[in-house]
C-alpha cells in the first residue's frame, strides 16, 4: 500500500513538472524576437569597461548582433574571419557588429577578447537582454536593419561570414 502511494505521488509530481516545463517553454518561445519585429533594445556594458552601448543609439545603420560564449568552439572559429571583415564591412555597408559575450564571468569574456584580439565592440550579457532575445544556444546572430527591425536570425553553428555579408548587402541596398 505504501509503495502504491509513493508511485502515485511520483507520477503526479512527474506530470506537474512536465506540464510546467511545457508551459515555460511555450511562453518563452512566444516572446522571442521574430523577423520583421523591432529588435529588443538593450544597454550593455562594454567588456573593456569603457562605458555602455545602447542598441537604439545605433539607429540609422545596420547592426549585426552576435551572441557567443567563451567555451563555444564554433564561435572562436568564426572570429578570425569576422576580425578580417569588420573594417571593410564598416566602410562598405556602415554596419556595426556588436558581439555579446554570453557568460556570467567577465574575466572569461575578456580572456577570449585578448586571445583573439577582437576589433569590434564586445559587450557583456545581462539577464534582461538574455531573456528578451531568448539566448539558449550560441552562436546566435541577429541582423538588424537601419530602422531597428530584425531582418535575419541564425541560431547555432553553420553560419559563415560570406552568408552574413550577403545578408548585410541585402538590407543596405
Amino acid at each position: 500500500m505504501l509503495l502504491q502511494k509513493r508511485s502515485v505521488i511520483c507520477a503526479i509530481f512527474t506530470v506537474v513538472c512536465l506540464a510546467a516545463l511545457v508551459l515555460c517553454s511555450f511562453s518563452a518561445s512566444a516572446a522571442l524576437p521574430q523577423l520583421g519585429e523591432l529588435a529588443p533594445d538593450f544597454n550593455l556594458k562594454k567588456a573593456d569597461g569603457s562605458g555602455n552601448i545602447r542598441l537604439s543609439d545605433l539607429r540609422g545603420r545596420p547592426v549585426l548582433i552576435m551572441f557567443w560564449g567563451p567555451n563555444c568552439g564554433y564561435c572562436k572559429q568564426m572570429f578570425p574571419s569576422m576580425i578580417a571583415n569588420y573594417p571593410g564591412w564598416v566602410k562598405k555597408y556602415n554596419v556595426e557588429i556588436l558581439s555579446i559575450g554570453y557568460s556570467p564571468y567577465p574575466s572569461l569574456v575578456n580572456k577570449v577578447v585578448d586571445q583573439y584580439k577582437l576589433n569590434f565592440p564586445v559587450l557583456l550579457i545581462d539577464g534582461p537582454t538574455e531573456g528578451r532575445y531568448g539566448v539558449r544556444v550560441v552562436p546566435a546572430f541577429y541582423l538588424v536593419d537601419a530602422d531597428g527591425y530584425i531582418r535575419y536570425t541564425k541560431i547555432g553553428s553553420g553560419e559563415s561570414t560570406v552568408n552574413l555579408e550577403n545578408r548585410i548587402k541585402a538590407i543596405v541596398k
